[in-house]
């Protein structure tokens, strides 16, 4: 029931956003992101850590006048995550092309930031950690439902563990138009080589 009231209101914030989102593909709204690829003891890839950032009027339909104290705060995280797990946290994540499996996200966090954002961080963790050497690591972010425009500002926000730097080069992001739920979106993919 919590998943169906918080889709609803993400779906509200969509329909609050009309006015000033509205391109040809239909309704959209950001979600401003910044990735850290992890690595365990022995410099594997173990996973992600990541951030997201909501637009304001996004964050104010989600938040709907509710006291945002500590325990409401936890409690609309744990909403959001319980969401986002059926979606599979809108990750799609391949080394050298095929789909790796991770984990049920147990670690998050939930704050307001500027301008009262709500802001999600989240470790996502592999199912089973990765040796990088001689692989491409290729990383998308899509809401199937073609709703949410989860966003790079740039490069710099995706970033890799100290153990990691050595073996591969910085990421790249490159941008693709995908047609999703009768939208169409500009998605993008962050690439990492490694040596």
């Amino acid at each position: 029931m919590m998943k169906m009231f918080v889709r609803s209101l993400v779906l509200g914030a969509s329909l609050l956003l009309a006015a000033t989102a509205v391109s040809a593909g239909g309704i959209h709204y950001q979600v401003d992101t910044s990735t850290r690829f992890m690595a365990d003891e022995a410099a594997n890839l173990s996973g992600f850590r990541m951030t997201w950032t909501y637009e304001p009027e996004v964050s104010a339909v989600i938040i709907d006048g509710r006291n945002m104290d500590s325990g409401e705060l936890r409690q609309l995280g744990e909403d959001i995550m319980e969401d986002l797990y059926g979606l599979g946290y809108y990750i799609q994540f391949t080394v050298n092309d095929r789909p790796v499996p991770f984990n049920k996200v147990t670690h998050f966090g939930i704050k307001l930031v500027e301008n009262q954002r709500i802001q999600m961080e989240m470790q996502v963790d592999l199912k089973k950690a990765i040796p990088v050497a001689g692989t491409v690591l290729r990383l998308k972010l899509v809401d199937p439902d073609g709703s949410a425009v989860l966003v790079y500002s740039g490069a710099e926000k995706v970033v890799l563990a100290n153990d990691l730097v050595s073996k591969c080069a910085g990421a790249t992001l490159e941008n693709q138009m995908m047609q999703l739920n009768g939208h169409d979106m500009d998605v993008q993919t962050a690439s990492v080589v490694c040596q």
